[in-house]
């Protein structure tokens, strides 16, 4: 488990399942994401299983805990770890839209970073985000990601081709930083 302040990250059970189905197939939270095909709780269920067997998927559940109340918001990981070349991809999604605009992304990104960089010890993290995910954009460049390219009109989203904007962060780059 990690904290910081309110925010715990923790690994995902079945019993956030209900939880998650409230919200994995909300049009405007996944329009932030690259999924766009309906999930059933029977394969979010499997995915979830899956999980403690994976060697190259660390997600976790995102939990906002207030006066000894744990609600959970949303998800992150670190996924296609690769253990040779000490890299992974990440991801986040605070899929509990109450919970928008509280700062709660930056703080689970930076306790997911400190944990692939620190416990982990990977040499490098990829992200991307949407091109008119201001929010998503702004808080890699907070957190010293350097945008590394786009894929131009990469994805198709609200009758619109946008750019995928891939960013990239280097263990000592964060370290350094810290």
């Amino acid at each position: 488990m990690l904290q910081d302040n309110n925010i715990v990250l923790r690994p995902l059970s079945l019993t956030d399942l209900d939880e998650i189905m409230t919200w994995i197939n909300d049009l405007e939270v996944n329009q932030y994401i690259l999924r766009v095909l309906p999930i059933t709780k029977e394969s979010e269920s499997a995915w979830i299983t899956s999980l403690s067997d994976s060697k190259t998927d660390i997600v976790f559940g995102i939990c906002y805990q207030d006066n000894a109340q744990e609600k959970l918001v949303g998800t992150c990981g670190l996924h296609k770890v690769n253990w040779i070349d000490r890299s992974a991809i990440t991801g986040i999604a605070i899929g509990n839209k109450d919970y928008w605009q509280k700062k709660i992304g930056s703080i689970t990104f930076h306790l997911l970073i400190t944990y692939a960089f620190v416990n982990l010890n990977l040499h490098r993290i990829s992200s991307s985000a949407l091109s008119f995910n201001v929010r998503s954009i702004a808080m890699h460049k907070r957190l010293g990601f350097t945008e590394e390219g786009r894929e131009r009109e990469g994805v198709y989203r609200h009758g619109v081709y946008h750019d995928i904007i891939n960013f990239g962060l280097l263990q000592k780059e964060y370290m350094d930083k810290k």
